[in-house]
């Protein structure tokens, strides 16, 4: 089992909102894959793991990827004392999600008022089209949904353009801008042809998707890398009648270290000193809770809820849950990347495909039908129709519900 040649770095990702962020960083981080040892993004928690063969890369990487017009925050190392406020940290965010949860109140709302909309639109038509009051609720509505509910597409597109790549959020706000503007021009110039129901329902629905899939990404098993956000880096040593801090990494088998409040365990040991209470919630995923004493046998992963212990290592740091972990977690990255790669080209081609197709289209009715209303009218439909398309939406949920299921027969079955 290979072990990583440099530490886990733990980094912030500011402005990352759902999967396609990650694919568009996990791209510009590829042309440096020479250079590093491991790295994986942790939706749920916004943040970066990478593991560098060579550390003089990390200001690189950092201005390519806020080159898409993310922000990283590289903070401090953690040591072994930090660890139990990073626990109450996690914890008090998870309580505070159950109860508020920002980013489904945001996607409820845009799409209560795409709803208005579509209602509007569809089923009172006439009123729309008689009251000149309906149809600038409608107007003011439908801005609302294209400029905030969809800023997260236009920017992305933008930085996507910029570096010369295309994914969904162009084609996205290629039929959206395309659906808005046409449906203020008509307005303005009392043509009773609207597309405000359109674009309001394809932002609603891709906000909608996209929040169930970052939910399904961020489940148990699926944000399993940020596990290594609680790995131990440092462990008290006893050797020679002295205390010291040491790596981890240089455990070996017959050391003895010394465990506090909030300590996880780094290696198997036997306590040889000492009770303490040990919760198994990393080991097992779920509340389990024992108290153990001298000669008492403890798993590496398992925390220290109370109590002070001295163990005597039953294993090296290689042996370890934590470097069992990493390299399961190093290659599902490795795997996952395979199927990304595969299907990024599928999406930019669709993406060219489709554009050409509704230019096509609009060059067809314009210039041989002489039609130009119904020039428009193909050109963003054909946009429209193909913006939600199964392949944007269906293919993370699906390459994450098969790395879910095989990660759990495999490892936790």
């Amino acid at each position: 089992m290979d072990s990583f040649k440099s530490e886990v770095l733990e980094i912030n990702i500011n402005k990352i909102h759902y999967v396609n962020c990650v694919n568009n960083i996990k791209f510009k981080i590829k042309k440096y894959e020479n250079q590093i040892d491991f790295f994986d993004i942790d939706l749920n928690s916004s943040k970066l793991f990478i593991s560098l063969k060579n550390q003089e890369f990390l200001d690189n990487i950092k201005k390519d990827i806020e080159s898409l017009g993310y922000k990283l925050e590289i903070p401090p190392k953690d040591t072994t004392s930090e660890i139990s406020k990073k626990i109450e940290k996690k914890e008090s965010i998870e309580k505070q999600s159950i109860f508020f949860d920002k980013e489904f109140i945001f996607v409820l709302f845009i799409n209560l008022l795409s709803f208005l909309v579509f209602v509007i639109s569809m089923f009172f038509h006439n009123l729309l089209l008689s009251s000149q009051v309906v149809l600038l609720i409608v107007f003011f509505v439908s801005s609302f949904v294209y400029f905030v509910g969809g800023y997260r597409f236009l920017r992305n597109s933008f930085f996507a353009i910029k570096n010369k790549t295309l994914n969904m959020d162009v084609l996205i706000s290629l039929s959206t801008t395309s659906a808005y503007f046409y449906s203020v021009y008509n307005l303005f110039n009392d043509i009773h042809i609207y597309y405000f129901e359109s674009l309001c329902v394809i932002i609603g629905v891709i906000l909608l998707g996209k929040y169930i899939e970052n939910k399904l990404k961020t489940k148990k098993i699926g944000s399993i890398t940020n596990l290594l956000r609680y790995k131990p880096k440092k462990v008290l040593l006893f050797k020679n009648n002295e205390i010291k801090e040491v790596d981890i990494q240089s455990l070996k088998e017959g050391d003895i270290i010394e465990l506090k409040n909030g300590d996880f365990v780094p290696v198997n040991g036997v306590i040889i000193e000492g009770q303490a209470l040990i919760d198994l919630n990393f080991i097992y995923g779920e509340f389990n809770r024992i108290e153990l004493k001298v000669n008492d046998e403890v798993h590496s992963g398992a925390l220290v809820v109370n109590g002070n212990i001295k163990l005597k290592a039953i294993e090296s740091y290689e042996q370890s849950f934590w470097h069992s972990l990493e390299y399961l977690i190093k290659n599902i990255s490795n795997k996952e990347s395979s199927y990304l790669n595969f299907v990024d080209k599928i999406a930019g081609n669709f993406v060219i495909i489709v554009f050409s197709l509704a230019v096509m289209s609009l060059i067809i009715w314009k210039f041989i039908f002489n039609n130009n209303e119904m020039a428009f009218k193909s050109f963003i439909s054909t946009l429209i129709i193909a913006c939600p398309c199964a392949v944007g939406l269906a293919y993370p949920l699906a390459v994450n519900k098969g790395i879910i299921q095989a990660i759990k027969k495999k490892y936790f079955s």
